[in-house]
């Protein structure tokens, strides 16, 4: 009988430790869904992630092909003309063949001559001329026909990284942009949620107007290059006449007889510093000369 007792209770203990166990899974399982996790509760974070791009579609960078370096050209050019009001139509005309513009004009009013021209009054203009890139020499080279120039100065920069490097950030803005806009429509539920997605979409919109801005600046620095040019009008100017063959060819051999007789006169005063110092030595020479002489004769005077 107590045998029978033990056994029972044994069996008991048993069923109520299956009882509990069997409980404490169907616990586990049902605890996601006693403690639901609201749907607009982390879509701020959600979207600050998204704008600070550490979602791979959003942060993917975006890289353009590049052929070849991205070059800016700028450079600066001095002319001497005779008239202010011919060299301005040529320059007219030339920009325009060249589908440039003028981006901006001084001029000044007369002025005392400058060292490098004859004792005359002056006036001076400049010119900041943007002229497409890839006419930019040949539009520098007619230019040089409108008058003399006497300074020039040419600048290449490589811009190949910069371009690069906007290009990319501008594209992965937009892309953080479309995804902001995308869980505004699908996601956002309350309205602190809207309002947090907004303020990202805002911030993330400002940068996109900013980059798009810098990158247009680029954009515009390769596509024209800048010539800034200064033309000196002087009323007595007579702008040089390309010369002949017979005429190179007199002027070659002026040239020749100008040297040599610059070779002549150096040589004639290299002569007459070195003369007194001959002297002295030509005498100490002679002096020597009769020394030995005299010295042979006293050894044989037969």
């Amino acid at each position: 009988m107590n045998g029978t007792l033990r056994f029972v209770s044994r069996m008991a203990v048993a069923a109520a430790l299956l009882v509990a166990a069997g409980c404490a899974k169907l616990e586990q399982g049902r605890g996601p869904m006693e403690l639901p996790t609201k749907q607009g509760a982390s879509f701020g974070d959600e979207a600050k992630q998204i704008s600070a791009g550490r979602m791979a579609e959003a942060a993917e960078p975006s890289r353009p092909a590049v052929q070849g370096r991205i070059l800016v050209k700028t450079g600066a050019l001095t002319l001497i003309v005779g008239e202010a009001g011919k060299a301005q139509e040529k320059l007219a005309e030339l920009v325009t063949k060249y589908d440039g513009y003028v981006a901006g004009k001084q001029a000044e009013a007369w002025i005392p001559h400058a060292r490098y021209l004859a004792p005359s009054e002056v006036r001076q203009m400049t010119y900041t001329l943007k002229i497409p890139a890839d006419r930019f020499d040949e539009f520098v080279g007619e230019v040089k026909t409108i008058g003399s120039y006497t300074n020039e100065s040419m600048n290449i920069e490589d811009v190949t990284f910069e371009y690069v490097d906007l290009d990319a950030r501008l594209s992965n803005q937009k892309k953080v942009e479309q995804r902001l806009l995308g869980h505004l429509e699908t996601s956002a539920r309350e309205l602190k949620d809207i309002v947090e997605v907004e303020r990202e979409l805002a911030r993330v919109r400002e940068q996109i107007e900013t980059l798009t801005a810098q990158f247009k600046v680029l954009q515009d620095r390769v596509a024209f290059s800048t010539l800034t040019l200064t033309i000196s009008v002087q009323a007595d100017f007579v702008p040089p006449v390309e010369r002949t063959y017979f005429q190179e060819l007199g002027d070659k051999f002026m040239d020749s007889l100008k040297a040599l007789g610059d070779a002549i006169k150096v040589g004639s005063i290299l002569a007459l510093a070195a003369l007194p110092w001959l002297l002295v030595l030509g005498g100490l020479g002679y002096g020597l000369l009769r020394l030995a002489r005299w010295r042979r004769k006293r050894k044989n005077p037969g």
